[in-house]
């Protein structure tokens, strides 16, 4: 919870001239503060893919009612997995790895974000035509009473 305040605070505190993407952002980037926006910027950006890619899936498989309901639960487990592995990876309290702390928590949260992102993709396609293994993956229908 700290740790969100304190990108938050981040946020609030950079000057408008940092707003860039994430490279230019890096690029430009002269002080901790500054590197510790670029990362939250870059963490901020992989939440808003996961949240259209996931709702995008939502909207194409509608009508597989079971699909849906497995995938909500996957999703669930997989945002406690993510906070677990966040956890493990930094067990101690904030003030135990210094100004950089932020810049490396929300870099490797983006990077298990985009990780997800990754694995969910394979619901919207392109899908390969005779995959007998594919299960859901393209099954936008369920068949009537199963």
């Amino acid at each position: 919870m700290r740790l969100r305040l304190f990108i938050a605070a981040i946020f609030i505190l950079c000057s408008p001239s940092i707003f860039a993407e994430t490279n230019a952002c890096n690029d430009t980037a002269k002080t901790q503060l500054e590197l510790n926006f670029c990362a939250a910027s870059e963490f901020e950006r992989a939440d808003k893919e996961l949240n259209a890619v996931y709702k995008e899936i939502l909207s194409r498989y509608q009508n597989s009612p079971a699909f849906l309901k497995n995938l909500k639960a996957a999703q669930r487990a997989w945002l406690a997995f993510r906070d677990a592995e966040m956890k493990m990876l930094y067990p101690l309290s904030v003030e135990n790895y210094g100004s950089s702390h932020p810049m490396c928590h929300a870099t490797a949260e983006a990077a298990i974000t985009m990780e997800r992102v990754k694995a969910l993709r394979k619901w919207l396609g392109p899908f390969e035509e005779g995959d007998i293994c594919g299960g859901s993956v393209g099954s936008f229908d369920e068949p009537e009473g199963k």
